[in-house]
């Protein structure tokens, strides 16, 4: 539904209403913004609603340009920039639980789970590899 090109066309009718379900659930006033979004009623610059445009970027960099855009709200953006932001699988969320089992052992059970937290951070900072938001 937020994608820059589709907009949800090609999703099946359940997976709209369970998304839209999840938007009223978390913030109702975006409902109307979204469903105008879907039928392409907010006017955006060309540049970016050209199809051009839409197809050689990524969705998360599309929002980010979209946030400085008066006609779509912040509220909108932020909320569209932090679902993308959200892995597409397990995995990631596997890896930060299998670093946890390292960090937090029999020997180091009474870290509590600030201390671990933190201990996981760095240990994936010390890596290097991935990318990290709080």
């Amino acid at each position: 539904m937020l994608h820059p090109i589709y907009h949800g066309r090609n999703l099946h009718p359940e997976h709209i209403e369970t998304a839209q379900e999840y938007v009223l659930e978390e913030n109702p006033e975006l409902v109307p913004e979204l469903c105008h979004l879907q039928t392409d009623d907010i006017t955006l610059l060309k540049a970016l609603g050209h199809d051009a445009t839409c197809g050689k970027t990524k969705s998360i960099v599309w929002w980010k340009c979209i946030v400085s855009f008066e006609s779509v709200s912040h509220e909108l953006s932020s909320f569209t920039l932090r679902l993308l932001s959200l892995p597409a699988s397990a995995a990631s969320m596997e890896r930060i639980f299998s670093n946890f089992g390292l960090i937090q052992t029999k020997l180091r059970n009474r870290l509590g789970l600030g201390k671990a937290s933190n201990l996981v951070m760095c240990y994936k900072c010390l890596r290097g590899k991935e990318n990290i938001d709080r």
